[in-house]
């Protein structure tokens, strides 16, 4: 089953947390600022969908999400019932991405053509917007290759995004296609 037209994806559930029916989830960014003003999320897993209250939400200090769900006050109950869960909530119940800001939704970017603001030219296709170490990442997929391209999502890579024509502007481009195409050879032997 999918989640509705106007559900956003937060986070999925990875583990339990204590006796009492406490989820560890493995929300969908570093800093969930849903995180203290949801009251509901929508429960999905295979054909199985789930409408949830939430009655009690914090952040660990390793960054997971901890959620406690009405009707599931033990742990047995919810690791029956919830395990492996992804969790969406409506798009009106969540704070809005200030684009002014360059905050968007994940979900918003991928699909996007990718243009270079040098020759604008399309080339390539946003597959998904990845996370490590603190620092956002737009990964392009290239026409035609099996690789793709990760560009760090800042401003000064990609000073345009726009939703309305469905494409973002990338700058400096040969500074990642040289890299990720350039192939090596062996050097010769020197004598």
């Amino acid at each position: 089953m999918s989640p509705g037209n106007n559900q956003r994806f937060i986070g999925e559930i990875i583990g339990f947390h204590g006796l009492r029916g406490d989820v560890k989830v493995k929300a969908n960014s570093e800093n969930p600022d849903w995180l203290n003003t949801l009251k509901k999320v929508t429960w999905i897993r295979g054909d199985k969908t789930l409408e949830l209250d939430i009655i009690r939400a914090r952040k660990k200090a390793s960054g997971s999400v901890i959620l406690a769900f009405a009707n599931y006050r033990d742990r047995t109950h919810v690791e029956a019932e919830l395990a492996q869960g992804k969790l969406y909530a409506d798009d009106t119940s969540l704070p809005q991405p200030n684009e002014a800001e360059g905050e968007y939704w994940a979900s918003d970017l991928v699909g996007l053509t990718v243009i270079d603001k040098t020759t604008q030219a399309p080339i390539g296709v946003v597959l998904d917007l990845l996370t490590s170490g603190g620092r956002d990442f737009l990964e392009i997929q290239l026409p035609g290759k099996k690789q793709t391209l990760l560009i760090p999502f800042i401003d000064e890579f990609f000073p345009t995004v726009n939703l309305d024509t469905k494409h973002i502007t990338v700058a400096r481009l040969s500074e990642f296609i040289d890299e990720s195409t350039q192939k090596t050879s062996p050097k010769p032997p020197k004598g």
